[in-house]
């Protein structure tokens, strides 16, 4: 069968789109050859990034084979499962037959971070095949803006096992803390503000502007008073940011009464989150904004600044979904936290945005724990009680979330010095040098 003119075309970009995503991903890696012949340099350049790929190949395909023993084990477990309930109950109800289906047990959590791992992998390797195959000239320009589509195995190790990369993210992460702070401040202002600005010239909705307005300058307040109180530290503080928030935003205690109209009560019907409350669209724009960038690191790509807000709230409902996830395989397959190793531990808690690099083995366990307390166990205790009907899991972590992340800039392992000096503690002046400082300044 011969290949006409166009699919030779194509398979000669894919060719080229497989040559560059080789060459950008090797780059780093290579070292300056001592030949002096530029030739032999750049047939040993071609060489390595051939051998790379191959060894990448290589390793994609075994993770993909322990990803299919672990998914092994967890069907043995659901059978074992399966087999006692059947002989306690007999048939099986539809809600077990459902708890079935979502239950994650019988491995380790070493284990279900590789499965995530795998699974987030095998996505990328089919959006590279797509990219290959439908816009093979666009793909060197994704490499090169967006790196981070390559599968993990084409990443470059780190010499010193990580952490140099612990510390740039802890760096990365305190800038876009200030960056959010100082957006979130000026977004408070900006309608009392003089001058020229965007949100005076909408004539409509003045009275929902009003009110954004007002629950931002109380967000702001809000964040004044948690960082200068010397108490808000660790679980206590945690537990704070959880009881400031408003009423019904994290748990929903009230009922919505159908009234006739004769003033008659016809029906009280409990009323769940909507989607809407489900997806943070109560959260202001700039906490959502702000927490995306310290997802990312500040380094969200340089189309972020115009990216829809729907996109980037969903980007961090993603990242949530994700942290919810592990929430319930540590707490459902009841994970020993003492047997999580320490580079796990890093990894758990700086997906809650938890950047401590200099942070001890104990801290980051109990990081961990503080957190399965408060977004899982004393939550199911409240429902199980009956104190509350509904709860909000999402705005709970993102809460949480925060504060980690303003906890991480200000802790003194934190590996961003700057930033971390700004935090004092304390108020402008509070203490009399503070005014001694100031009245000397006048009068200069």
């Amino acid at each position: 069968m011969s290949i006409g003119r166009p699919e030779r075309r194509r398979l000669s970009r894919m060719a080229t789109s497989l040559f560059f995503v080789v060459a950008l991903h090797t780059l780093p890696t290579v070292t300056c050859s001592t030949s002096p012949n530029p030739v032999g340099a750049l047939v040993g350049y071609v060489v390595s990034s051939v051998t790379k790929t191959i060894d990448g190949v290589g390793e994609l395909w075994s993770n993909h084979g322990r990803c299919n023993e672990i998914r092994k084990k967890m069907s043995v477990h659901r059978n074992s499962i399966k087999s006692e309930w059947e002989e306690q109950d007999g048939i099986l109800t539809s809600l077990q037959k459902e708890q079935l289906k979502k239950m994650q047990g019988g491995i380790s959590f070493e284990e279900y971070v590789f499965l995530q791992k795998g699974k987030e992998d095998r996505g990328k390797v089919l959006n590279l095949v797509f990219l290959m195959w439908g816009a093979p000239k666009f793909l060197p320009y994704a490499l090169l803006f967006n790196p981070s589509i390559m599968p993990s195995p084409f990443k470059a190790a780190p010499a010193d096992g990580g952490d140099s990369l612990w510390a740039i993210q802890s760096r990365q992460r305190s800038a876009a803390v200030l960056q959010a702070l100082v957006s979130l401040e000026q977004a408070s202002n900006e309608l009392y503000a003089s001058g020229f600005s965007l949100a005076k010239m909408n004539i409509f909705g003045k009275k929902e502007q009003a009110k954004q307005q007002k629950q931002l300058v109380a967000m702001t307040d809000s964040c004044t008073r948690m960082m200068t109180d010397p108490s808000v530290c660790g679980r206590i503080g945690a537990e704070k940011i959880l009881e400031s928030l408003p009423e019904g935003w994290l748990y929903k205690r009230s009922v919505h009464v159908d009234v006739n109209e004769d003033e008659t009560v016809s029906d009280i019907v409990i009323t769940d989150f909507d989607r809407g409350e489900k997806r943070l669209s109560l959260v202001p724009k700039p906490v959502v904004k702000g927490l995306a960038n310290v997802l990312s690191g500040g380094s969200a790509g340089i189309f972020a600044g115009i990216q829809p807000h729907f996109l980037t709230r969903g980007r961090l409902l993603g990242h949530i979904t994700k942290v919810e996830q592990a929430d319930e395989f540590l707490t459902g397959a009841k994970i020993d936290l003492d047997t999580i190793s320490k580079q796990l531990l890093k990894e758990a808690c700086s997906d809650r945005f938890y950047d401590s690099p200099a942070a001890s083995e104990e801290e980051l366990r109990e990081q961990l724990a503080t957190w399965l307390e408060l977004t899982v166990h004393e939550p199911a205790l409240k429902l199980k009680r009956s104190e509350a009907l509904y709860y909000n899991g999402n705005l709970a972590r993102m809460a949480l979330m925060a504060y980690n992340s303003l906890i991480s800039t200000r802790a003194p392992s934190s590996a961003s010095t700057l930033p971390r000096l700004l935090y004092t503690g304390k108020a402008a002046g509070d203490d009399e040098s503070d005014k001694k400082h100031g009245r000397r300044s006048r009068n200069r």
